[in-house]
């Protein structure tokens, strides 16, 4: 999102088969961190000063612990190259990672089953029309 405005959308299946929850989702936030480097870039190039971060929501929070905190270690090597990639980008303010609830977790609505209420409150939120649904 730049403002309220959404920029990009991407869903794409990963090249590389996981075997934890852990990471596929250091594996995604990585994707996302490039993303961001790209849209950043982007945004500079057209002349539009770009001076906070931008922010990464999961709902991981092993990945956004280890993601964030500089003293944290490094204890499954299978996803090392994503982790150094993700905390590199923290650690200069590309990315803030924060942890989202998982029921204010907008991409539950393209991985979970959902009742209808929970599918409504995902959707209006993914197309911020939350002024639609009461």
């Amino acid at each position: 999102m730049v403002g309220r405005t959404p920029v990009i959308w991407k869903s794409k299946r990963q090249g590389a088969v996981q075997t934890s929850t852990y990471g596929a989702e250091f594996s995604a936030m990585r994707l996302a961190t490039e993303e961001a480097h790209t849209i950043r870039y982007m945004l500079q190039s057209l002349g539009i000063k770009v001076t906070k971060p931008c922010s990464l929501y999961g709902d991981n929070l092993g990945v956004i612990q280890n993601a964030t905190i500089p003293e944290g270690t490094l204890k499954k090597k299978h996803v090392a190259l994503s982790y150094l990639f993700v905390r590199e980008a923290v650690s200069v303010g590309v990315i803030s990672a924060f942890k989202v609830d998982g029921k204010d977790n907008f991409a539950d609505v393209f991985t979970k089953p959902l009742e209808r209420n929970g599918f409504m409150y995902h959707t209006c939120g993914l197309l911020w029309a939350s002024a639609l649904w009461p």
